[in-house]
């Protein structure tokens, strides 16, 4: 992950691209990096509300869940 950190701090991806059935922020989001996740929302360009097409869920979505299931 520290590599992937690297990566999202030099803006050279495209923040918001999905993969399958998650974006960037739901992939450290379900893996509880939390690090990185603070890392990507310091990114101007991040959308939270960005639906992955298969399932519809948001980052945001992703976030909630977390929160009231702990």
């Amino acid at each position: 992950m520290e590599r992937f950190k690297q990566i999202i701090k030099l803006n050279c991806i495209d923040i918001n691209i999905y993969s399958k059935h998650e974006t960037v922020l739901t992939f450290a989001i379900e893996r509880n990096e939390n690090d990185t996740v603070r890392e990507i929302l310091q990114n101007e360009t991040v959308d939270f509300n960005l639906a992955a097409p298969d399932n519809g869920k948001t980052p945001l979505m992703e976030i909630f869940w977390l929160i009231i299931q702990n």
